[in-house]
């Protein structure tokens, strides 16, 4: 009905293709991801989604074809990097916008079932995402990419951490990262949820979320300083952020912001500016 109601037409072309062993909650995570973006992609003029599945020699692949608005050239290879989005630059459509988790996470979870996904797109003319998924169903495991180097291989010393957004998949992707990394990571959804951890235990840094439901974040910062003065406070935002709005969060006790998209590297590069 949505996608009637927003002029989508979905033609599905299945072809009959051999079992393939998914985790079924995770895979329809990624398919649901799948069809928002082409929806997304496509709005508001409208168009079309071909979803098709067929076997491709030992590899049964599930596509996505969209006539939306494409993907620019520079883009496509950095589709797949936490927090990066395309939504809201093409065009620069209001309509569009997201954190840009939802492939980043999808990679992972086709990754993990020993998979892959191949991207086609040409801006003005549309998408072609392909997920290929072994058909024995081979599970490849999880691996680490090499600078990705346990804890105890750093040359820093391991931080309290708290990340506070009201997008749980930005909580986990700082739990993911700053772990690895061997800090200790604690997440908040809320910012009420943020001060109550803080008044329980003790972090060296938080990175805080300029826009949450409920209390405001500079609110929740006068919170954090007045319980913990020595903790150190860096806020995230998605949007350019505004000089008056900088100002009062400087003056609350903030001491920087990291704006989406942003890379580990940008984090990591945050923690080390803090000099703890």
């Amino acid at each position: 009905k949505h996608f009637k109601k927003n002029n989508i037409n979905i033609v599905r072309k299945y072809k009959k293709t051999p079992t393939v062993d998914v985790n079924k909650a995770e895979m329809h995570q990624v398919f649901l991801n799948m069809v928002t973006n082409a929806r997304d992609a496509m709005l508001p003029e409208g168009g079309k989604l071909e979803i098709s599945i067929k076997q491709v020699g030992e590899n049964v692949e599930v596509g996505f074809t969209d006539t939306g608005k494409g993907i620019e050239k520079e883009d496509l290879g950095k589709l797949f990097e936490p927090f990066y989005t395309t939504k809201g630059a093409i065009g620069n459509d209001d309509i569009l916008q997201g954190t840009g988790l939802g492939l980043s996470v999808s990679y992972g979870i086709v990754k993990r079932h020993g998979g892959m996904i191949e991207v086609l797109s040409k801006a003005g003319k549309g998408s072609i995402f392909t997920i290929k998924l072994p058909a024995k169903g081979k599970k490849a495991e999880e691996k680490l990419p090499k600078d990705e180097k346990r804890g105890e291989d750093r040359d820093h010393r391991p931080l309290s951490i708290l990340a506070v957004d009201d997008e749980e998949e930005i909580c986990k992707m700082f739990t993911k990262w700053l772990s690895l990394d061997g800090h200790r990571v604690k997440s908040a959804l809320t910012g009420r949820d943020a001060v109550d951890l803080i008044k329980k235990d003790s972090f060296n840094v938080v990175f805080l979320d300029v826009v949450m439901p409920g209390v405001p974040s500079i609110e929740v910062l006068e919170e954090i300083k007045n319980i913990s003065p020595e903790t150190k406070v860096v806020m995230i935002t998605g949007k350019l952020m505004d000089k008056d709005l900088l100002m009062d969060l400087m003056q609350k006790g903030a001491i920087g912001y990291l704006q989406k998209p942003f890379k580990i590297e940008d984090i990591m590069r945050a923690i080390k500016g803090i000099g703890l």
